[in-house]
This record gives structure tokens, sequence and C-alpha cells, in this order.
């Protein structure tokens, strides 16, 4: 499993204490990556995220549909197919 890092400390913001232990978990675990890119609320991480990768205009990703992510079966002995992410545009 891959390192996570910790950030450990106090910050003070004027007379307030803010507690900032917290755990940065990366990315690329699968339950990290579709809360961030499958997730209705951060469309527009998606839509910034695949138009850098794929080199699109994000104004041609703006119609994207985050749509279910589990594939039907055609056969019944075929297996379950889950997709971190599935869009239709």
């Amino acid at each position: 499993m891959p390192k996570t890092k910790r950030n450990k400390g106090m910050d003070v913001n004027n007379t307030n204490i803010i507690n900032t232990n917290y755990e940065i978990i990366p990315p690329k675990i699968d339950f990290v990556f579709k809360h961030i890119f499958g997730n209705e609320k951060h469309k527009q991480i998606l839509i910034s995220f695949l138009s850098a990768v794929l080199r699109v205009p994000k104004e041609e990703l703006e119609g994207l549909e985050i749509i279910n992510s589990e594939l039907i079966k055609n056969h019944k002995k075929d297996k379950k197919g889950v997709l971190d992410v599935r869009v239709k545009t």
C-alpha cells in the first residue's frame, strides 16, 4: 500500500487555533480517485483533469455526465466489471 503523508501541528490564525493533524491519502488509491473524479460535486475537477490529459478544451467537456460505473454483464458467466469513473458526453 502506498505511503501516506501526515501533517502534524497547530496553525494560529488570529486568535483561533486550528488543528492541522490530518493524513493525506494519495489519489492513486481507488476509493480516493473515485471520490475525487467520480463525484458530481467535483465535476469541474474531472473536466479539468480530462481536458489536460486528452488535450481537449474544457468547453467541449462541459456537457459531461457521470454515469453508473458498473458494467452490465452480457452473459451469465461474465465477471462483474466496475470502473473508477464512467462518463458520457
